[in-house]
């Protein structure tokens, strides 16, 4: 943050996790790295789909309209299934060929899903309506995922994401580069980016910053459940995402080979199944306590529901 910014630029940043002096200053460093490292950057494959104010005209509204209907149908779908069906779980790892839990679990996480994208949209888009600022979506299909980097670093929570990459994971790297850039000539500082070892500290210390803003959820929500759990998930998976890309340096997979709609399908049943396997530890505490089922549903609605589920 910044004294100089304007009430339009808070606002905007704490709807969005962004705004116009954000922007520039991101805009600023990306063309300084490319005069320092003498090549242009090359183009991300993924980009977040931000909308501007002039781009939300009838068609888009209506999308959104139409998304928020979907969304509270799958919602009061599956907090009927959970409200019928109590949820039960005896592991921290889900058993996946346990037809019943592997089921509460999905269905939960669909609930838990929708409810976050609603809230989401119900919180930030007057404010950025009112503000004639971009609207960035929190989600990015994350079901779509094909493996865990891609689910955390561009689908899941995006904002959020972009926070903590801002106040971890970015100026890490800096203090590390300047820790170690006194041993090296300007040739050598420039010759590549940052280490692998610099990204994996980095990558892991992010995860445990996301772990300990969950825990702290977790104490103002619902200080009956245990602490840890959601520390041991996320540390788990900034793990797992540093192995993944550690093996694909090593073995090219993504990169030179494992390309295609194949290779997309095998990564996305591996994603899947992995979050499967973990969620667990994430959602076990939000499914107890049921903290994530206040969102308004008629009863007459609800019952009906039921009645089909």
């Amino acid at each position: 943050m910044n004294y100089k910014w304007s009430f339009v630029d808070y606002g905007e940043f704490l709807a969005t996790s962004s705004n116009k002096p954000v922007r520039a200053m991101e805009e600023r460093k990306g063309k300084q790295a490319s005069k320092d490292y003498g090549v242009a950057r090359k183009e991300r494959k993924w980009i977040p789909r931000i909308v501007h104010a002039k781009d939300r005209n009838f068609k888009w509204f209506l999308s959104m309209g139409m998304s928020l209907v979907v969304h509270w149908l799958c919602y009061t779908f599956a907090l009927a299934y959970c409200q019928k069906y109590k949820y039960h779980t005896e592991t921290w790892i889900l058993p996946i060929f346990d037809f019943r839990q592997v089921m509460d679990h999905v269905v939960f996480a669909v609930l838990f899903y929708c409810d976050i994208q609603m809230s989401y949209v119900f919180g930030t888009l007057g404010l950025v309506l009112f503000l004639g600022a971009p609207y960035t979506p929190i989600f990015d299909k994350p079901y779509f995922a094909t493996s865990l980097r891609d689910f955390w670093s561009h689908r899941w929570s995006y904002p959020i994401k972009l926070t903590f990459h801002r106040i971890v994971f970015t100026p890490l790297l800096n203090i590390m580069d300047q820790y170690n850039s006194s041993s090296k000539t300007k040739n050598q500082r420039f010759s590549k980016r940052h280490s692998e070892l610099q990204l994996a500290i980095a990558t892991l210390a992010s995860f445990l910053f996301s772990s300990l803003f969950h825990e702290y959820i977790m104490v103002l929500l619902m200080p009956r459940e245990p602490l840890g759990l959601n520390t041991l998930f996320f540390m788990l998976h900034g793990v797992l995402c540093v192995f993944q890309v550690s093996m694909q340096r090593i073995t090219g997979y993504g990169i030179s080979w494992g390309v295609g709609p194949g290779w997309a399908v095998l990564g996305w049943i591996a994603t899947m199944i992995t979050l499967l396997i973990t969620c667990p530890l994430f959602v076990g505490q939000y499914a107890r306590s049921g903290v994530m089922m206040q969102f308004p549903v008629s009863p007459i609605v609800l019952d009906f529901f039921k009645t089909i589920v």
